[in-house]
C-alpha cells in the first residue's frame, strides 16, 4: 500500500490518500484551480478553457503528478 492507511482503490489512490493530495495541492498552486475530488474533475480541468500549449501543458502536468503518485 501507498500510505499503508486505506485499500489501495483508484478513488483513494489518486484523489483521497495524503500522498497524493500533497501532491494535486502543488498542482492547484501552479494553476490557481480548486480541489480534484475524481477523475471527472482532472478531465474537466485539462479541458476547460486554453489555448492548446496550455491544455497540452496541464495534461503533462497531471501525467507527471499521477507518475508521482
Amino acid at each position: 500500500m501507498l500510505c499503508e492507511k486505506h485499500e489501495e482503490s483508484i478513488q483513494h489512490l489518486f484523489f483521497e490518500c495524503s500522498n497524493a493530495l500533497h501532491i494535486w495541492r502543488w498542482v492547484r498552486q501552479i494553476f490557481l484551480t480548486s480541489y480534484f475530488s475524481n477523475k471527472d474533475d482532472l478531465l474537466s480541468f485539462i479541458k476547460c478553457e486554453g489555448s492548446p500549449l496550455v491544455k497540452l501543458i496541464k495534461l503533462a502536468m497531471i501525467t507527471f503528478s499521477i507518475w508521482m503518485i
